[in-house]
């Protein structure tokens, strides 16, 4: 990510987390974040865990975890016995209740051990980082035998976006074009677009599967049906192919 697009994010999140205060945590932990809501983009994953019994509980990991509400929750929940938390939003290294969290360049190898990580979150992550190919290739390697990864990513197909193309319009996959200049990004700093196929096209490329997909948001029941005509984001579940 560049530097202005770090600048960007910390300050949209530094009102929300101190470096080291983790009150948030203890007052909120038994509490389901609404991410988890059944229209949520985290839903397919306590879907999943809920579902598969066999998924290891060793090691959690989360990339793109902001304040670390998500994984703190899928950590206590389904009492995963280490979770590993990363952002950019992290001055320093910190460790609270076996949970690490602590910056790194994600367009780089992930600082991540080789098929050890469980479950494996990246919500709205990958469309920031440089290669694509790069990242499922490095969800295949830091997977372990039965771990599940959950990804979500924009969909460029959604039916407002063929119209906007239509008009000769630019798509958007995340804030309205008015807000791009004023809020200082080109459509919320994403570097890539995605279709239904070429996302499969990445899985297989790196010998994953994709097991599920969910839609989210309004009427998800409805976008299920036409995820690449209704979806302007789309959540997944991957696992190794063999």
């Amino acid at each position: 990510m560049s530097t202005k697009e770090e600048q960007f994010y910390k300050k949209h999140f530094e009102s929300f987390f101190k470096e080291g205060d983790f009150n948030h945590f203890e007052s909120t932990k038994n509490q389901r974040p609404h991410h988890f809501d059944k229209y949520g983009r985290y839903r397919i994953c306590i879907n999943s865990l809920d579902k598969n019994k066999n998924v290891g509980k060793n090691l959690i990991v989360e990339l793109g975890c902001s304040t670390g509400i998500t994984l703190k929750f899928l950590k206590n929940n389904y009492e995963f016995k280490n979770a590993i938390g990363c952002d950019f939003i992290f001055n320093e290294e910190i460790n609270h209740d076996n949970c690490k969290f602590f910056a790194a360049d994600l367009n780089q190898k992930w600082p991540l051990p080789d098929s050890k990580v469980d479950c494996f979150v990246a919500m709205m992550l990958f469309e920031h980082l440089f290669d694509p190919w790069f990242c499922f290739s490095e969800v295949k390697r830091v997977l372990s035998a039965e771990g599940r990864a959950f990804v979500n990513l924009p969909l460029v197909t959604g039916f407002k976006n063929r119209l906007r193309l239509f008009f000769g319009k630019l798509p958007i996959t995340s804030v309205p074009y008015r807000n791009w200049e004023k809020e200082g990004h080109w459509d919320g700093f994403h570097l890539h677009y995605f279709n239904l196929s070429s996302i499969n096209d990445l899985a297989k490329n790196s010998d994953l599967k994709i097991v599920s997909k969910k839609a989210v948001g309004k009427y998800y029941k409805l976008k299920n049906l036409y995820p690449a005509l209704l979806c302007s984001e789309i959540s997944l579940e991957l696992t190794h192919a063999n």
